[in-house]
């Protein structure tokens, strides 16, 4: 069990400020945790979860929670996180979210209305802005909840949001995101987006790595192709024994498409082999070169050159 800090509540006695002590669970709106926001560091959504963990179910309104830095950093880092730390909290006053209301509507919103910092006494002060309301307070639908605790052991910003984004559909047993969509909600770069193996390794995997051996939650996931080739969309599976059957779904499917290609391969060897050998001429009369794409492509021109002369000579 993780010990709880004491500290001083906030002296000024205008302020609705409040020193809670820290809950275990994390709830926010599906809207919310599928947004998109630039996320500079870990520090960023660990201080929100830190905050919304402090947002009691029966809040009517927001407070100004006062939040012990040592509980952010730990109590054993050094100047260096301490002066992160003072840099994510003053850059995250200016951060915005974007909530996609629907296809053709989104909405912008500032994540703080107010935060201080008390160097002296370890403290920082700090309130969501007001109009995070519909998607922290008297929440009865369409809201995800998830452990305080198991999210802070992620150790990177992709973890973190995929965990928070799988977790908004875990109540159903598969859910598919859309490339395009996946990319929005985790605010990657133009480099992962050209490079879907490079995606693939950077945070599919890497993000599956730290949430199944950190975490209790469980998920697979695979590739949704077009045409069999270019992945389109991502198919999350939270249920085992559906992941087993579609896997193996997909295994029977990828062999049968191999043997398809294969044959097809073979007869098309076949038939310009044929041709090159009985009429002495190209793979394909109407081109000017000696054999055809198909045969330049698999290096096939000089295995029918040379049986072509072989079957001259026997002849």
């Amino acid at each position: 069990m993780k010990q709880k800090v004491k500290f001083e509540k906030p002296a000024s006695p205008s302020a609705a400020r409040q020193a809670d002590s820290r809950s275990d669970l994390v709830v926010k709106s599906n809207a919310l945790i599928r947004a998109k926001w630039t996320i500079e560091s870990i520090w960023e959504p660990r201080l929100i979860a830190r905050l919304a963990a402090r947002v009691k179910p029966d809040d009517e309104d927001f407070k100004i929670y006062a939040m012990p830095i040592v509980e952010l950093v730990g109590k054993n880092a050094n100047g260096k996180v301490y002066k992160d730390l003072s840099r994510v909290i003053r850059n995250m006053m200016s951060r915005t979210i974007t909530i996609y209301e629907s296809d053709s509507r989104e909405v912008i919103y500032n994540v703080f209305s107010m935060c201080a910092i008390d160097s002296k006494r370890g403290i920082i002060e700090i309130c969501f802005h007001a109009n995070l309301k519909p998607h922290y307070l008297n929440l009865h639908k369409r809201f995800t909840k998830y452990s305080l605790e198991e999210f802070l052991q992620l150790p990177s910003t992709y973890s973190q949001r995929v965990y928070e984004i799988l977790k908004s559909w875990s109540d159903k047993v598969e859910v598919t995101i859309s490339l395009e969509d996946l990319y929005k909600y985790l605010d990657v770069p133009p480099s992962f987006k050209k490079d879907f193996n490079n995606f693939r390794m950077r945070v599919l995997e890497k993000a599956y790595d730290d949430i199944t051996s950190l975490t209790g939650f469980r998920f697979n996931w695979l590739p949704v192709r077009l045409g069999q080739r270019k992945v389109m969309a991502i198919q999350f599976v939270f249920n085992q024994e559906l992941f087993n059957k579609k896997e193996s779904e997909m295994a029977s499917a990828e062999k049968e498409r191999e043997m398809s290609e294969h044959s097809a391969n073979q007869k098309a060897v076949i038939r310009c082999r044929d041709r090159l050998i009985k009429s002495g001429g190209p793979c394909n009369p109407k081109k000017s070169s000696k054999v055809c794409k198909f045969c330049v492509e698999r290096k096939m021109n000089n295995i029918f050159l040379n049986k072509s002369d072989g079957d001259e000579k026997a002849v």
